[in-house]
C-alpha cells in the first residue's frame, strides 16, 4: 500500500536508478583527464630544475661564480594550459545509456477504496447477520418451547433455554421423560454473519434447520434401522451414515408415495409397524418442512450413546404464520411420539431379531477393521516422519556418530525380534 500510496516517490527513485550508473562513469573520465595533465606538469618542473642546478658553480664560501661564456640563461617554460578537447568516441566504445521514460502511476486510491469498502461491508454483514439469526432463535423458542414444555420435566442448561455453540449453531437440552435419557434440540442456520458465505449461498443455496435427537435407554431399544427421507436428501443420508449404508435395504409402505420417499430398514416388518398411515400422510402433508427422520441402535457420530432417534426439519421463518406453525408443531410431537412407539409398540419376531444379530455381530467386525487399519496408517505415517527425521539428523552426524547409530538401531531392532518370537512361543 506504500507504494501505492507514494507514486511519485516511486517514480523518482526508479529514475535515479536507472541514470546513477551513467553520471559515476562520466565523472570518472573527467577525473582522468585532471590526474592526466597535474602529473605532466610535475615532470617538467623537475626537468627544469635539474637544468638550472647544472649551470651553476659554487666557491669556498658559497658564494655562487658565474661564468659569462658557459653561463646560459635558459627560460623557464610556462606552465602548460589545461586544455580541454572533446574526442570522438567511436560508436562501439560507448556505453549504452539506458532510456529514461517517465512512469505516470496514477494518483488515486482505487484499491484502497475496494479494500475499505469491502471491509466495512464484511462488518455491517457480520452485525447484521448475527443480529438476524438472533432473533430467528428467540422466534423459534417462543413458537415451541411449549411442545418440548408439556413432554419435558427441564429444558436447557445453566440457566439458559438455548446454548449459542457458534453465530449460526444453537442447541437445546431436554431431560426428564420416560422411555428416554434426554433429547437435545440442535438448531443450524445460514451463516449470515460471512459475508463469504452469503455470496456463495446466491450459487449454491442452503436453508436453516433444526434437528431432534432422542436418546434412547439401552435396554429397551430393540435391535433395528430405520430411515425415512426424500429421495433428494437419502443418498447424503447413506453417505454419512455406515449403518444406514451398511444394515439397510429398500422397503416401500403402500401409504407413502416411493416417487417422492425412500424408505430404508432391516426389514420390512419394522417399516410396516412404526408407520403407519396417520404417520404417513402427516409426513406427505408437511413435506415441505420434513426432511429425515433416522432411528438406530449402531449409531456411529457418537461413542456413548448408540440407540438414538433423530429427526430434521426445516425451520420456516414465517412464525406468525399459524398454518406453518401448527405443522411444525405437529412434526414436532410426532418425533416425540416415536419415542414410546418404538418401546412400546414395535414387536420384532425372533427370526428379524436373529438376523438383526448376525448383522450387527458382521457390521462391528467391520467397523474394527476399519479402526485397525486407519490405527496402521496412522503408526505408519509415524514411522516414516522419524525414518525422514533421523536420515535428516544423520546427514549432519560424523562418520564415527553414524556408525554409532547405526549399531544402537541394530540393538534395537534385536530385542523388538527376540519380544516378538517370545509372544509367539506364548
Amino acid at each position: 500500500f506504500a507504494i501505492m500510496r507514494y507514486p511519485t516517490l516511486l517514480a523518482i527513485g526508479f529514475i535515479l536508478l536507472i541514470a546513477a550508473p551513467a553520471l559515476a562513469a562520466s565523472s570518472d573520465d573527467d577525473l582522468s583527464e585532471f590526474e592526466t595533465s597535474s602529473t605532466s606538469d610535475k615532470s617538467q618542473d623537475h626537468s627544469y630544475a635539474q637544468k638550472t642546478s647544472q649551470s651553476v658553480s659554487y666557491d669556498q664560501d658559497g658564494e655562487a661564480l658565474f661564468d659569462d661564456d658557459e653561463f646560459v640563461v635558459e627560460k623557464k617554460p610556462s606552465a602548460p594550459q589545461a586544455s580541454f578537447k572533446v574526442k570522438d568516441v567511436p560508436a562501439s566504445e560507448t556505453a549504452i545509456q539506458p532510456e529514461m521514460k517517465m512512469i505516470n502511476l496514477p494518483n488515486n486510491f482505487y484499491m484502497e477504496g475496494v479494500f475499505l469498502l469491502f471491509l466495512v461491508a464484511y462488518a455491517v454483514n457480520y452485525f447484521v447477520g448475527k443480529r438476524t439469526n438472533e432473533n430467528i432463535v428467540r422466534a423459534w423458542a417462543v413458537a415451541y418451547r411449549q411442545v418440548f414444555d408439556e413432554q419435558f420435566a427441564r429444558l436447557g442448561t445453566e440457566g439458559s433455554l438455548l446454548i449459542k455453540e457458534s453465530q449460526s449453531s444453537f442447541r437445546m437440552q431436554c431431560a426428564g421423560r420416560v422411555n428416554c435419557a434426554g433429547a437435545q434440540c440442535n438448531l443450524r442456520l445460514r451463516k449470515r454473519h460471512d459475508l463469504v458465505s452469503t455470496i456463495w449461498e446466491v450459487f449454491a443455496p442452503s436453508e436453516d434447520v433444526f434437528d431432534v435427537t432422542v436418546v434412547m435407554n439401552e435396554k429397551d431399544f430393540p435391535p433395528f434401522v430405520l430411515a425415512v427421507a426424500l429421495n433428494s436428501q437419502m443418498r447424503s443420508l447413506k453417505s454419512s451414515q455406515k449403518d444406514v449404508e451398511s444394515l439397510t435395504k429398500s422397503v416401500t409402505v403402500s401409504h407413502l408415495d416411493s416417487a417422492k420417499f425412500s424408505i430404508a430398514a432391516d426389514t420390512k416388518e419394522v417399516a410396516t409397524q412404526l408407520l403407519s398411515e396417520d404417520i404417513c400422510k402427516l409426513i406427505q402433508k408437511n413435506s415441505s418442512i420434513f426432511r429425515f427422520l433416522h432411528f438406530t441402535d449402531q449409531y456411529t457420530e457418537s461413542k456413548e450413546h448408540k440407540k438414538v432417534l433423530r429427526f430434521r426439519f426445516k425451520l420456516s421463518l414465517d412464525f406468525k404464520n399459524d398454518e406453518v406453525r401448527e405443522s411444525s408443531q405437529l412434526l414436532i410431537k410426532m418425533a416425540l411420539y416415536f419415542v414410546d412407539a418404538v418401546v412400546e409398540k414395535l414387536q420384532l419376531s425372533a427370526a428379524a431379531v436373529d438376523k438383526a444379530k448376525k448383522a450387527r455381530a458382521k457390521f462391528v467386525t467391520e467397523e474394527d477393521k476399519e479402526k485397525q487399519q486407519e490405527l496402521e496408517e496412522a503408526k505408519e505415517q509415524k514411522r516414516a516422519e522419524k525414518r525422514k527425521q533421523l536420515e535428516e539428523k544423520m546427514k549432519t552426524m560424523s562418520s564415527e556418530e553414524r556408525e554409532k547409530l547405526e549399531r544402537k538401531l541394530e540393538r534395537k531392532d534385536l530385542k523388538k525380534r527376540q519380544q516378538r518370537v517370545k509372544m509367539m512361543r506364548a
